[in-house]
């Protein structure tokens, strides 16, 4: 199956975050050798020479990161997310106009 390097999100994302949720519900931190297991399957099953290594682990990251955080890899976070109350939407919507 050829796949063309601009859908490589589109196919690596998925696989990714289903990896990461077994994981994550597991209680496993993730490690650089499951990041390479993963990588080597999705290397395989893409099998197009366009399509980097680098590429594909930064896909898997980025999944990783966009819906788990740094917990998933085992560091607490600095800084915690905040929540954008209504009031501040409606207070800087009103200043953008």
């Amino acid at each position: 199956m050829q796949t063309d390097p601009h859908d490589v999100r589109n196919v690596v994302r998925p696989r990714a975050q289903e990896w990461a949720i077994d994981l994550v519900e597991r209680a496993v931190v993730i490690t650089p050798a499951h990041l390479d297991t993963l990588e080597n399957e999705l290397i395989k099953s893409l099998n197009n020479p366009k399509i980097t290594r680098n590429h594909i682990r930064t896909e898997i990251v980025g999944c990783i990161l966009d819906n788990h955080g740094v917990r998933a890899f085992g560091v607490e976070p600095t800084v915690e997310k905040k929540e954008i109350s209504e009031k501040a939407i409606k207070k800087y919507s009103k200043k953008r106009k």
